[in-house]
């Protein structure tokens, strides 16, 4: 069982709360990036912003104010998990939250990466093929969800 940090990515893409959302907007719209973590000016995650948020938000300003803040928008909910945490905490924790995501922090709060249900099914998938090379016919990993 690998921990988060050996499988997060270690780039996340974040905004700060206090920045113009129309920027973040263009920004989104460019890039493939529609989610965000929102980070206070400690670099402390205080909330997330996806691109469907962003884009109402301007929509209902009729896309003319420049003074929307993103923490104008911005979903305070957020759930994160601690670098030294294992894929099966973050796995679990996704399922209890409905969640694709997860920021990863220190333990100071600080944002040192992201890791998604994609990357922990590419590790499940991986471990399956590691279980069944070595001879168990059905692989079980317990807390991946490989249990039958």
């Amino acid at each position: 069982m690998k921990t988060i940090r050996e499988i997060m990515c270690t780039f996340p893409y974040s905004c700060q709360k206090n920045e113009n959302l129309q920027s973040i907007a263009s920004w989104m719209a460019i890039t493939t990036v529609k989610i965000l973590s929102v980070t206070d000016e400690n670099n402390r995650v205080v909330g997330t912003i996806n691109y469907s948020e962003v884009c109402e938000a301007i929509r209902q300003n009729n896309f003319s104010d420049k003074e929307i803040k993103v923490a104008d928008v911005m979903n305070t909910n957020t759930v994160s998990i601690n670098v030294y945490e294992d894929e099966a905490m973050a796995l679990k924790t996704m399922r209890n939250h409905r969640l694709g995501y997860l920021n990863v922090v220190d333990e100071n709060e600080q944002i040192k990466g992201v890791v998604s249900f994609m990357v922990l099914a590419r590790r499940i998938v991986q471990l399956r093929k590691e279980l069944s090379n070595l001879g168990y016919e059905k692989p079980r990993v317990s807390g991946l969800g490989l249990s039958n």
